[in-house]
């Protein structure tokens, strides 16, 4: 049943975001988005996500990331993470690279991948029936995590555009949350 309440949540987003990005491309203005993502470009991101129907009263999810074109529509750069909610906090920095399938619009699909070294710290409370007593089971952990992400940038101007992202991330450590879907929003700065 939880599975299914959170297949739900994760088909809302989707929704919200698709009603989005259909709403946005019904704007008359027009620009070429293969001009923004030229070899050379640099781009400053934060994304995120606040999520209040957490299993754990909230979770809140941010990374800024900058990045390099190295050839057009190929961007390699570094990311800081954090995730937290009220028994889980980690931080992160970790290296990516997107490729981005531009064309004559300013909607532009992209693909990823990110590895990130991460340190968490869990502090669960957890409830012992044998002698009905409450107890803290708390650890930290370091681990390697990796993000495979699809995405899509709309341009609002020359140099800004808004991102949602979906994407897929999997930890080396067992303790950590190890694997997970999330759907992100962003903003990007181009120079």
């Amino acid at each position: 049943m939880a599975s299914l309440n959170s297949d739900i949540k994760l088909m809302k987003k989707i929704i919200y975001a698709t009603t989005l990005m259909t709403l946005l491309s019904s704007e008359v203005a027009y620009a070429n988005s293969e001009s923004y993502l030229q070899r050379g470009t640099q781009e400053v991101n934060v994304q995120g996500l606040v999520d209040f129907d957490d299993e754990d009263s909230y979770s809140v999810d941010l990374s800024a990331k900058y990045g390099y074109f190295i050839k057009d529509n190929w961007e390699l750069g570094t990311n800081i993470t954090t995730d937290l909610s009220k028994s889980y906090k980690s931080g992160g920095l970790g290296i990516f690279t997107e490729y981005y399938f531009t064309n004559s619009t300013k909607f532009v699909p992209y693909v990823g991948l990110t590895t990130e070294l991460i340190h968490a710290y869990n502090n669960d409370d957890e409830f012992n029936s044998d002698d009905n007593s409450l107890y803290t089971n708390s650890s930290r952990i370091t681990t390697v995590s990796i993000k495979a992400a699809l995405g899509m940038k709309y341009f609002i101007s020359s140099n800004v555009a808004i991102s949602a992202e979906v994407n897929y991330n999997t930890a080396t450590d067992n303790k950590a949350k190890d694997s997970f879907t999330k759907f992100i929003i962003g903003t990007s700065f181009y120079f």
